[in-house]
């Protein structure tokens, strides 16, 4: 009896089913598959491009884009600029002012508001008391919140650490060394210095920045700013 060599069991060497055939070299070809070829991928969808101004509000009814291509869904915006870079922050689903409104006797002020709430395709209209806007709005925001107009989260504050200068109003929102770091006006040195600083020490970067993020709601909260504005406005009427 002659030794034979060892030979592939055939499933091996010809392929399990569904694996297709093995080549001379031993590889394996795809086995030809009967699904028609894929189509070619669909162009990329446009929609209409927006120029609008910066810092500016707009309500847009349907999807768009910026010229810089970024798409914005259905929605109120706030279109600004930070860092050189254009931003565009949705606000709350589309709302449009259409009037002022008052009852029969010219008195009880408001606001005729024209809405699409998320998801819907009808718009919606609702005069909107002036009275609610009193102390924070936080009525009025809770209604708008009910009806699905607005986000569920506000927009987190950006928690940078700053470099400012002390002059006019700067020493009061920036807290030397704690929320921020202050050089004197027109020393153009200690900026270069206190810029540097943050270059080498990350964490002090970051710990400035998250104990302002902080600082911002407590000292600069629409629960605190808008009593004091009106306080004011009243001052001025008395």
């Amino acid at each position: 009896m002659t030794d034979r060599p060892n030979q592939p069991e055939p499933s091996e060497a010809f392929g399990a089913a569904g694996q297709g055939e093995a080549t001379p070299s031993g590889k394996r070809q795809s086995k030809p598959s009967s699904k028609p070829a894929l189509k070619k991928r669909k162009a990329k969808i446009k929609h209409p491009t927006v120029t609008p101004a910066r810092p500016s509000w707009a309500t847009y009814a349907s999807w768009v884009q910026t010229r810089q291509g970024h798409v914005l869904a259905p929605g109120l915006y706030f279109h600004g600029i930070r860092d050189d870079a254009e931003t565009d922050t949705l606000v709350c689903s589309p709302l449009e002012v259409l009037a002022i409104t008052c009852d029969e006797r010219g008195e009880n002020f408001g606001r005729l508001l024209h809405l699409l709430p998320k998801g819907a395709s009808a718009w919606k209209q609702w005069a909107a008391p002036m009275e609610m806007l009193a102390g924070d709005g936080a009525e009025l925001r809770a209604v708008l919140h009910e009806g699905g107009w607005l986000p569920d989260d506000a927009p987190p504050a950006t928690a940078r650490a700053v470099v400012g200068t002390r002059i006019g109003g700067t020493p009061e929102a920036v807290q030397d060394e704690v929320t921020g770091l202050l050089v004197e006006r027109s020393d153009a040195e200690g900026l270069a210095r206190a810029i540097e600083r943050l270059l080498r020490d990350p964490e002090l970067g970051r710990d400035l920045g998250r104990r302002a993020a902080a600082a911002v709601g407590v000292k600069f909260g629409a629960d605190r700013i808008v009593p004091e504005l009106l306080a004011a406005y009243r001052r001025t009427q008395a």
